[in-house]
């Protein structure tokens, strides 16, 4: 019987941790005391509010070596679905923006290096950063770096930029409510094989 109800709650701890797991990826801290909502990544389909607009700004932050005080704000509605427009024309009904921003260089900045730390990339994923000209065009830039939370590319003027997903397999990413859901459900297989197994033990 002990065996039994070790088991049980070895398997909900087990489920609690993987869930909360997922959720922590919510949530990410740019700077230090400053926590802030991170947005899922967004398909190319999908609806850009304001409100994720400037979650997009307030969880995207920018470092350069050439350019020290580069920042980034908010894209507007128009400018967000532009971008979309063109993620979709160049990667595919599947594209996903990681994020949206508008980049911000000092007067007088030539071509420069960049590194837009986003919490929705991670190494080994196929990007491209899709830059708005001055005449409302898209250029498609490739990035010379993709790692965990980053991406990094150069580019030789300034205005808004988007960092867009290119699955292989699928052409979408998951968001975290879909992860969480795939998590729910394994958990719940797990849980339940458990049992069963306590009960022929007990048998």
């Amino acid at each position: 019987m002990k065996r039994k109800v070790f088991a049980v709650v070895s398997a909900l701890v087990l489920t609690f941790g993987m869930t909360a797991s997922v959720f922590a990826a919510e949530t990410q801290s740019p700077t230090a005391g400053n926590t802030v909502t991170v947005p899922a990544a967004t398909s190319a389909d999908g609806t850009f509010s304001d409100d994720l607009l400037t979650a997009y700004a307030n969880s995207t932050t920018v470092s350069s070596k050439d350019v020290p005080g580069a920042t980034v704000g908010k894209v507007s509605a128009s400018v967000a679905s532009s971008a979309a427009a063109r993620a979709k024309a160049v990667a595919g009904p599947g594209a996903v923006i990681a994020t949206l921003v508008d980049l911000n260089v000092p007067a007088g900045t030539g071509s420069a290096s960049f590194t837009l730390n986003c919490p929705n990339v991670q190494a080994g994923m196929k990007i491209i950063i899709l830059h708005q000209l001055a005449d409302g065009t898209w250029e498609t830039i490739n990035p010379s770096n993709v790692g965990n939370g980053s991406v990094t590319f150069t580019m030789t003027s300034y205005s808004p930029v988007a960092v867009v997903i290119q699955n292989s397999a699928s052409g979408t990413a998951p968001k975290t409510g879909d992860v969480v859901m795939i998590v729910a459900f394994l958990a719940a297989v797990c849980l339940m094989g458990t049992v069963v197994f306590s009960k022929k033990a007990v048998n």
